[in-house]
């Protein structure tokens, strides 16, 4: 499946640690709603429709990951220095 070269292409550029504690679990769970709520849907339309509302979550999932490693880095870098 795409969404899935697309998952594999995003963790690539995320830190490791955030993509077994966040992306992961987070896309699997964005992946399984999707695929429930793609099951009645009779038009074309609708799935497309439904398919860039998914592609574009994902996106979002990314960036917030990014910054979950952002907000972890800065407070590492915090307690580092307040330690010294």
């Amino acid at each position: 499946m795409r969404d899935e070269r697309l998952a594999r292409a995003l963790t690539a550029l995320l830190p490791r640690r955030v993509v077994a504690d966040a992306f992961e679990p987070a896309w699997e769970d964005l992946r399984v709603a999707y695929l429930i709520r793609r099951q009645p849907t009779k038009s074309s339309l609708g799935r497309a429709a439904q398919r860039a509302g998914y592609l574009g979550l994902t996106v979002l999932l990314f960036l917030d990951c990014w910054r979950l490693a952002i907000v972890d880095w800065t407070s590492s870098d915090l307690r580092s220095a307040v330690a010294t």
